[in-house]
Parts: structure tokens; sequence; C-alpha cells
């Protein structure tokens, strides 16, 4: 599935939507949802062509016809592939963009230094101690509390960090998260986790310690 971060899927917003869309934002919402049936439909449609396509190799036995055949259906499946993953990333766009400035946020409504306090509280201790596990435990639970909250997070990446010798020596997930604040606009909130190695030379991450910085 494409992935885009809401800061992306807020630029695609304000490039898809015209002065009208400014002032009903309603009809934006209309216009979204009918761009996502059109597109659904044409999906339909190129997966009808490749079962026609498949029905056709079937009745084909020569080498020549069968070549054509199986060139059709490659192009086809990367054209249902491809537009199967445009309504991914359109479905996920609507969900990311209207659950920023829906009241079930979590942060709905506050100001931004309130907004991090409050989510450095739900963290709580979470981040303390050393752990030995090898799934990430510690930052899941992060990312837990987040949905069961209804914080509207984003993980824009995530990636090791690497020594001078090129070793291993930590993991950083970077995220952004999406509300609407006090005087009701788009506000956001930068932060990364990082998970330090604190094992030995040969696995410094079989042992690591766990730091949240949020602003």
């Amino acid at each position: 599935m494409l992935h885009v971060s809401m800061s992306t899927a807020l630029r695609i917003i304000s490039r898809f939507q015209t002065a009208a869309h400014k002032e009903d934002p309603e009809r934006l919402v209309q216009d979204l949802s009918d761009a996502l049936v059109t597109a659904q439909a044409k999906v339909g449609l190129v997966q009808a062509l490749a079962q026609s396509l498949r029905a056709k190799e079937r009745r084909l036995n020569v080498a020549k016809g069968a070549a054509m055949i199986a060139t059709q259906m490659e192009k086809a499946d990367d054209t249902i592939n491809r537009a199967l993953m445009i309504l991914d990333d359109m479905t996920d766009l609507g969900t990311r963009v209207f659950s920023a400035s829906d009241e079930s946020n979590g942060l709905f409504s506050m100001r931004k230094p309130q907004a991090v306090k409050y989510l450095y509280k739900l963290i709580g201790r979470i981040p303390d101690g050393l752990f030995r596990d090898e799934s990430w435990v510690p930052v899941h639970k992060i990312f837990s509390i987040f949905r069961q909250h209804n914080i509207n997070y984003d993980i824009r990446n995530s990636d090791y960090v690497t020594d001078k010798e090129g070793r291993t020596k930590a993991k950083i997930w970077n995220i952004e998260i999406q509300f609407n604040n006090e005087r009701g606009r788009p506000a956001t909130i930068y932060g990364s986790i990082t998970a330090s190695g604190a094992g030995s030379i040969e696995e410094p991450l079989s042992i690591y310690d766990l730091t949240v910085v949020l602003g």
C-alpha cells in the first residue's frame, strides 16, 4: 500500500479543493467520495478485462497467442495493482484528513503545549528501564495507547542508526501527530522515539533503553 504522511495528505487536499470547497467543506467531502467511487469503478472495469484475458488464454493453445495474452495479462495486473494502491491511498487520505478535525480526536481543541503535555502523560512510564525483547514491545505499547485515545499519529519513517564502523547502535521512529487546535486550525506535533543499544558490542540492541521526544 502506498503511504503518505499527514502533511502530504493535506497538500493533496489543498490542490484538490476549489474556492467553493473552502466555503462549503461538506462539498469537499462529497467530491472526494465521488472521486473514490469513480476510482473503484475503474478498478472493476480493469478486473473484468483481466478475467476476460484469462478466459482467452484458456481457449488459445498456440504459443504466439499465449505469449500475447500473457503480456496483456501482465499489463492488466499491473494496472489493477496500481489502481488498488491509489484506492488504498485515497481511503487512507480521507481517514487521516477528516479524523484530524473530528471532535473525537483525543487532542481536539487543545493548545499545542497542552497537547504535548497530555501526550507525555498518556505515555507515562512506558519508556522507563531497559528492554530485552526483539519486537520493540514498549514502542508498540505507545502506539496502542495513541489509538485507544483517538490520537491521529503517522509514522513518517523508521530507520536504524549506525556508528562510524557501520555497527547498528539504535533505531529511531519519526512521527507526526495531527489535530485541530483551540482555534480550530490544523496543528502538528513532531516527535521521535529512539531505542538506543545498551547490549554487547556484537549485539548492541539485544538490550536497549527508550527515549521519547515530542514538540
